[in-house]
């Protein structure tokens, strides 16, 4: 990725990234997960169709995984239920965007197994496109 301009050390290390570039690694990481069975159940649909809150909710994460690349999944769960639920998303059951509800907006110690997996992907994914 190419950088933006430079900025001092006491920045997050991801504002050394131009917003379009954590834009097309969420874009990435997004398509990544939805092909995952998991996630293919909950039917969220293509990037273009989530809406500015989701999009904005998966290019929070990808700046928390940047600022913390060997952070736990845990704490990158953490990042993603703080910026859904600031963007006025609750838990429920069902993934309904009608009604800003994500079944993953709960503890991660309640969260289904599979979460683990797709939280993996999005960092595995992150981490390869911040070299």
């Amino acid at each position: 990725l190419m950088f933006a301009s430079p900025h001092g050390s006491s920045r997050p290390a991801s504002f050394r990234y131009r917003r379009d570039e954590i834009v097309r690694i969420a874009r990435v990481a997004y398509a990544a997960v939805q092909a995952l069975p998991s996630a293919a159940k909950r039917g969220e649909g293509p990037w273009d169709r989530i809406g500015d809150g989701a999009r904005d909710c998966w290019v929070a994460m990808v700046r928390a995984r940047i600022d913390a690349p060997n952070g736990t999944l845990d704490l990158e769960h953490a990042a993603f239920r703080a910026s859904m639920e600031m963007a006025g998303w609750r838990y429920g059951a069902q993934f309904e965007p009608e009604r800003m509800r994500h079944p993953y907006l709960s503890d991660w110690d309640e969260l289904p197994t599979e979460a683990e997996d797709e939280y993996a992907v999005l960092t595995a994914i992150v981490l390869e496109m911040m070299e």
